[in-house]
């Protein structure tokens, strides 16, 4: 059904042409009459019209401007224009400005004026075919354009292939210049992000329209979708342009901020060097490679390739001696130690913007280490530190890696807490409590049976029976470690070791100490700063 609006100034003539065919057996629908031109695009305004049927000669705004109007705004239907004899000229000019056809009034015959509308109607047919047509040409060559720049970042095409389908798919590539940005959508992992975006494809699409805004005019740049999170854009560089970097930085901050204000995620940008169609592939790796250094960066990070020194792609230390005093720290509950020597590694990775892969692969081997003391105490299922140590992995930047090791070296903690409260009965688990917490102090059995509240000989035995070893020894054991700590944070004479650990007999110390140990602590000392 085609929807038809009258125009004529006469009211009889509106009339006529109402009643002269039954329009909707023949697939017309009248939505609307006008008596000039003025009222008349006032209806165009408000409904679909298809085909416009108005006189020339009108007051007001007469039938010539009202198609000239028509044409200014796009209008994509059809005109019939109504004259009289004597409007030859005003036809003529009708005719050159797209009117389809036009019709005597005074000699209008019912057969011809059906026939003149199905011949329209007939013309609009064949539009919306074209128009379908060329929309399915047009979608078809976006996909094949989608799927070259896809492959081209792949690197699958040889410089040849490059050139050719550039020009063939009308790309608007630089041959000798191009500036690759690669945009990471921000903590697309997150819960709250996850929740919100419900259809991935869609914010995809959202994404590239919103990039393809910023870049088409004036850059005629091209926007790759990589994946859900990760974009790629190629700039066409123009030789007249000046401040190349400050342009592109300025485009970046545009992008980052069109894409915050419109879907409410932030997003990191790295910017490549300039490079031809053949380097694009290499740049788009580079870009990608970079965009990992926003873990040092923060959320919300420009970078350009140059700000990055990739020598540091190895982290160069040995972590025996931290590992150690990483695990002695955590099986006597103190966090916060741990906290202050992770932050020395973070600091020093940070300041020297080691490669994010390599630190996290350093960090997870620390982590296992660390992991393992729940293992040697009998934990059997570590099912969740393996769900802790993939947030881990998943850290954005190195703030979320931070409090994320807090987090697990706290449920490790609790663990080994839950761990001893569970292996050994409640006296015995408060004895080594008291123990871990007065090492500093002068400690036997006599002192430990008191404040449980329990008969010496007993408390002795049940000791011994729960950890396998006698209380004195576990004493000491505690005492050592505790004493191993302080060797390697202080300058502490061993005089001053000993009474720290609460033994005032260096003799004594020094015995134990070698007992457990195998050497002195003098010789502890000066293996530890050799």
């Amino acid at each position: 059904m085609y929807n038809v609006l009258i125009v004529d100034d006469e009211k009889i003539v509106r009339i006529a042409l109402k009643t002269i065919i039954n329009w909707e057996d023949n697939g017309f629908r009248i939505v609307g009459e006008a008596k000039d031109g003025i009222n008349a695009l006032e209806v165009i305004k408000k409904n679909k019209i298809d085909i416009v049927i108005t006189d020339l000669k009108m007051p007001n705004m007469d039938g010539i401007e009202l198609i000239k109007c028509l044409q200014d705004k796009g209008y994509n239907g059809k005109i019939l224009v109504l004259s009289n004899y004597d409007d030859y000229n005003l036809v003529r000019e009708a005719m050159k400005m797209g009117a389809s056809d036009y019709l005597l009034k005074v000699v209008i015959e019912e057969e011809e004026f059906l026939q003149s509308l199905k011949q329209i109607a007939h013309q609009l047919d064949k539009d919306k075919t074209m128009s379908l047509a060329k929309e399915k040409i047009t979608e078809n060559n976006l996909i094949v354009k989608e799927a070259f720049l896809k492959n081209l970042i792949m690197n699958k095409y040889s410089k040849r292939e490059i050139t050719e389908n550039i020009h063939k798919l009308d790309i608007k590539f630089n041959e000798e210049g191009n500036i690759v940005l690669f945009v990471f959508i921000d903590k697309m992992r997150s819960p709250e992000i996850k929740k919100r975006i419900k259809d991935k494809k869609m914010f995809e699409m959202s994404i590239i329209n919103i990039i393809s805004e910023l870049v088409k005019d004036p850059y005629d740049g091209e926007v790759i979708g990589l994946e859900y999170r990760d974009f790629v854009v190629i700039i066409p560089v123009n030789n007249t342009w000046n401040n190349l970097d400050e342009r592109m930085k300025q485009l970046s901050c545009d992008i980052s901020e069109m894409i915050q204000t419109y879907l409410n995620v932030t997003s990191s940008i790295a910017i490549g060097n300039l490079c031809d169609g053949a380097g694009i592939p290499e740049m788009v790796k580079k870009c990608r490679n970079t965009i990992n250094y926003k873990f040092y960066f923060g959320h919300k990070s420009i970078i350009k390739l140059d700000d990055i020194n990739y020598d540091n792609i190895i982290v160069k230390q040995d972590y025996s001696s931290v590992l150690i005093q990483l695990k002695e720290n955590l099986r006597m509950g103190e966090i916060e130690k741990n906290i202050d020597i992770f932050d020395d590694i973070f600091e020093k990775a940070k300041t020297e913007k080691w490669n994010p892969y390599h630190f996290k692969k350093v960090m997870s081997v620390i982590i296992d280490n660390l992991v393992s003391i729940l293992v040697e105490i009998g934990e059997k299922d570590i099912l969740y530190i393996d769900a802790n140590k993939n947030i881990l992995q998943n850290s954005e930047t190195i703030e979320e890696y931070r409090q994320n090791v807090i987090n697990l070296m706290e449920g490790i903690c609790k663990r080994i807490e839950h761990i001893y409260n569970s292996k050994y009965r409640k006296e015995v688990s408060m004895a080594i409590e008291y123990i871990k917490q007065n090492l500093d102090k002068k400690l036997s059995l006599k002192i430990i049976a008191e404040k449980i509240n329990m008969n010496e000989s007993y408390m002795s035995r049940i000791f011994k029976n729960e950890t396998g070893e006698s209380l004195i020894k576990f004493i000491n054991h505690m005492k050592i470690e505790k004493a191993k700590e302080i060797i390697r944070n202080s300058d502490d004479m061993i005089k001053e070791v000993a009474e720290s650990v609460g033994i005032s007999d260096q003799f004594y110390f020094d015995r134990i100490f070698k007992k457990h140990v195998g050497m002195s602590p003098s010789q502890y000392k000066n293996k530890v700063y050799k």
